[in-house]
Parts: structure tokens; sequence; C-alpha cells
């Protein structure tokens, strides 16, 4: 259903492509931040401070519209009874979070070392299932910000709130004892709150796009970005900022869709 953005199964289909999108600039981050460097790459040094520059500003892009798609599609779920939702929503993605950290630590007993956060030792293992410290955090993420949802659907401007607070503290880093990917999960329930609690408004924007209105967004955005940048202001705007990146990268998805660039 093109128009309808919608697969047989009733899925949005334009949220199921902004999500690969994000999953493809996840894998780019991981690339760029933990290969280009030791590459051996011949030509002007331009090119990799450019490649940097992209990926920076893709910060704003790839997790903020992750999880604003995963709250989006969790809506639904969040006027359930707990006992419908605590297997497909809170068990199941902490079951595969505790997984990956169990398989990754026993990768670095035995393996190489990589440039990544290994977990090595029973007890970074025990401290990982509370403090996420690797590259799966976002599994970990996932049911505390549906909790979260949940909890306070009856006062969403109070949560937004809160989350707006947080994600401002986090990118300014207001509190220097957290960092890494602990500060991540800190930061982002604000999005996951957003497509929760939007889902109808993002969904209406999503069948709205059209060429020219994703085009001026993105032009907006790459302006605004490098005019940030150069005044460095991104721990001051980061949340509109990456609101914006948001619209433009859900607005490319549904004209994708579409435009039939996507499977159906």
């Amino acid at each position: 259903d093109r128009q309808g953005h919608r697969g047989a199964t009733g899925r949005l289909l334009w949220a199921d492509v902004a999500k690969g999108l994000c999953i493809v600039l996840v894998v780019l981050h991981h690339e760029l931040s933990k290969d280009l460097d030791t590459l051996s790459l011949a030509g002007p040094t331009w090119i990799l401070d450019g490649w940097h520059r992209l990926d920076a500003a893709l910060t704003n892009v790839r997790m903020p519209a992750f999880f604003m798609v995963s709250g989006l599609l969790a809506a639904p779920a969040l006027r359930r009874p707990w006992a419908d939702v605590l297997g497909p929503r809170i068990t199941n993605p902490y079951y595969l979070f505790v997984l990956w950290s169990a398989l990754q630590g026993a990768f670095f007993l035995v393996g190489p070392a990589l440039q990544t956060d290994p977990i090595r030792g029973p007890a970074e293992f025990a401290s990982n299932l509370v403090v996420p410290s690797t590259t799966d955090w976002y599994l970990f993420a996932l049911p505390v910000y549906f909790v979260l949802a949940r909890v306070l659907r009856s006062r969403p401007l109070l949560a937004l709130a809160g989350g707006v607070v947080l994600f401002t503290a986090m990118r300014a880093e207001l509190v220097p004892s957290l960092s890494g990917h602990a500060a991540l999960v800190l930061a982002y329930p604000l999005f996951f709150l957003v497509g929760a609690y939007g889902r109808d408004r993002i969904t209406s924007f999503a069948q709205a796009a059209s060429r020219a209105r994703v085009t001026a967004l993105a032009a907006a955005f790459v302006g605004i970005s490098l005019v940030i940048d150069a005044l460095e202001l991104e721990s001051v705007v980061g949340a509109p900022l990456a609101a914006a990146a948001v619209a433009v990268a859900l607005g490319a998805a549904a004209r994708l869709h579409r435009i039939g660039l996507t499977p159906s």
C-alpha cells in the first residue's frame, strides 16, 4: 500500500525503511570512528576530515531517528496490560542484550584486541548488565524507555520536558561522571517518548512527505548545522537540531518507500 505506507500485515513500511537507514548509518559510524584512521589512505587530509565531520553531523540522525521510530512502533502497546507487553517489549530485548554481552565477553577473553569496548571478566560482565558499557547498549535502552513511556503516559509533557533536560545535559557533558554508553542511555529517551506519544502526528507528517518538503528540510538542516558547528553551539541547541535531522530522515524514508525504491 504505497499511499497508506502499510504492508499486508499492517506494518508501517516507511518506519521499517527509516530503521534500516539508521542501521546503515550506525555501521558507517563504526567504520569511520574505529577503522578509517587505521587505514593507509593516500590523498589530502581534508578527505579524512570531511568523513569525520559527516559522521559528527549524522550523530543527530542515526540514534535519535532509530529511537523515535522504535517509540512510534511501540505506541499501541502502551495501553496493553503489563502481562501482554512484558515479554515482547521488556524481557526479550534485555535477554538479547545479556546474550550479546556474554558472547562478546567470551570472545574477548580469547580473541584479539580490537578498537571497541570489550567486556573482560565476570566483574565487568555483571557491571554491564546494570550500567551498559558495550556497543549493544541500545538493547538495554529499549525496555527502559518503554517502561518509562508507559509509566508516564498520563503526563506526556512532563516526560518530554525531562527528556529534553537529560538530552541537553548529556550533550553538554554537564555530569562528568557519566560518559560513554551509559550517558547515551540517558540521552535518548526523549526521542522514544516523542515517537510513542506523537505517533499520529509523525505518521501524518510522513504520509505528507513530498520531494520539495524533504529537500527543503534537508537544506535547512545542513545550513543550520554549518552555522551551529561554526559557532560551537551544538551542546546548547542539540535537541532542536536533532529533531530537525530526524524530520529529514523520516521524511526521506517515507518518500523512498512511496516512489518505490524500497520493497513493499
